[in-house]
């Protein structure tokens, strides 16, 4: 299958580094490693991928002053002229890639979504965590990530080589199903172990007169940890070669997979949000890692979105 990325360009480093990203798919396995798609290679080759396209879009939205584009002028062929040069170098460096750029006028956030489709995976660059705590929370990839119709990559400025491990959260809801199959889908192509993670927190006590004992907490955990392994026996008949590691943690879904995300190579998260009105609020898990940023984090959405 054709691996196409699109990737948000707008010419500083973060978007940088959502390129190098997407382009680190030329060789399967590689230090860039993300999402792969069906058809990925063996665990842990470095065989170049065939097909593979990124696609760079480049939205001219405001200028530096803040102000609309202009549909044409000397600011609009700067833009063009850099990002050409940008493909340029691109080629020059993955000559297996099929690589090609695309200037559009319009709102960054609505001309992105409009690329999402489930035929390929749109790539952001972020900020650091550090950045984030700082920066407004409705971030362009939390606006975009509620609207999405495909795969979502959002790239955090942080050094990628050293990192192992692909986490992805299970829920035992359609959409965390789905993420765990793109989960075990790159751990499969870069040879990585998938860590399974399932958050639960202890129900409030409501009547004074119940105290719950050990007992009733260990069978909390054991029905939990069912979740998971309905949810790995799923998809361990299609991944035999995947190693898969189980953890049953006792915190809040968001802050159980920032944790264990810190050294991950990939974080990968189901989206909820389907109707119109609930693609604004996107998913509050889904936000949270996002605005939390502590890997690069692949959010997918349950199903194709009219």
């Amino acid at each position: 299958m054709t691996t196409h990325f699109i990737v948000g360009w707008n010419n500083d480093t973060k978007a940088q580094g959502a390129l190098d990203w997407a382009l680190g798919h030329d060789e399967a396995g590689g230090a860039g490693a993300g999402w792969a798609g069906d058809g990925a290679t063996g665990a842990g080759s470095t065989e170049t991928r065939a097909g593979l396209t990124v696609t760079l879009l480049g939205v001219l939205d405001k200028d530096e002053h803040g102000k609309k584009y202009p549909e044409s002028g000397a600011a609009v062929e700067l833009a063009r002229l850099q990002l050409e040069g940008v493909v340029a170098a691109a080629r020059a460096g993955h000559p297996a890639v099929t690589v090609t750029g695309v200037l559009v006028h319009g709102d960054t956030v609505t001309e992105l979504v409009r690329c999402s489709t489930a035929e390929n995976t749109l790539v952001l660059g972020s900020r650091n965590r550090a950045e984030q705590k700082t920066s407004r929370r409705w971030s362009v990839g939390a606006r975009v990530a509620a609207r999405i119709r495909g795969p979502l990559a959002i790239i955090p400025d942080v050094e990628l080589r050293q990192r192992s491990g692909i986490v992805v959260g299970v829920d035992g809801s359609s959409s965390s199903d789905k993420a765990l199959f793109f989960a075990a889908s790159e751990g499969r192509r870069t040879g990585q172990t998938v860590k399974v993670v399932h958050a639960w927190v202890e129900p409030a006590v409501y009547q004074v007169a119940y105290v719950p004992d050990g007992s009733d907490l260990d069978s909390l955990e054991a029905m939990h940890r069912s979740v998971v392994q309905e949810a790995i026996a799923q998809v361990s008949d299609d991944f035999a070669d995947v190693s898969f590691e189980l953890a049953i943690v006792e915190a809040t879904p968001a802050n159980a997979l920032l944790q264990a995300s810190t050294t991950a190579r990939m974080l990968v998260v189901g989206n909820h949000s389907l109707r119109p009105l609930e693609r604004f609020f996107i998913g509050s898990v889904s936000h949270a890692v996002i605005v939390g940023l502590r890997s690069p984090v692949l959010v997918v959405p349950a199903e194709s979105l009219v």
